[in-house]
């Protein structure tokens, strides 16, 4: 069982990406600056601490799965995953993570959504790809998501 846990938070950093995560916050930032500029939409999942590799939580696993299963259907998607204290050091404005988890879907500089706790439900992410997808700014499902403002420091 700790094998299966520590191979899914070798995926958490694999999503995240090697590269973007061995330059740190400012490789993460100019990553994410990069996608965007380049038209392709970002997905920042944020969680208070990234699962170790000795986490016990099923929550922690089922949420670090769901992401990967989505990351590797949607290659398009710059994908990033942050813990509280780097989306505090990126983020203009960081969500305070109330449920330990959220994940914020940037189609653009100007639009984004967040989904507020740990997606655990494939509709979820169906429905964050119908947005980033959206052929205009701003259509999201308000059902699921609530808008934010999304900036870099």
């Amino acid at each position: 069982m700790r094998l299966c846990r520590f191979l899914l938070v070798l995926a958490v950093i694999a999503v995240a990406g090697g590269a973007v995560r061995a330059g740190g916050d400012d490789g993460k930032a100019r990553a994410i600056r990069d996608a965007l500029a380049a038209g392709q939409p970002v997905v920042l999942a944020l969680a208070k601490e990234l699962p170790g590799a000795d986490s016990e939580s099923e929550t922690a696993a089922d949420w670090t799965h769901y992401l990967n299963e989505f990351a590797a259907g949607h290659k398009r998607y710059k994908v990033v995953a942050m813990d509280a204290a780097e989306a505090r050091d990126l983020l203009a404005e960081p969500p305070p993570l109330d449920d330990s988890y959220a994940t914020i879907f940037v189609r653009s500089a100007d639009s984004a959504v967040i989904y507020d706790g740990p997606v655990l439900e494939k509709a979820v992410y169906r429905a964050a790809a119908a947005y980033l997808d959206a052929p205009k700014d701003g259509q999201f499902d308000a059902d699921i998501f609530a808008p934010i403002s999304f900036r870099l420091n």
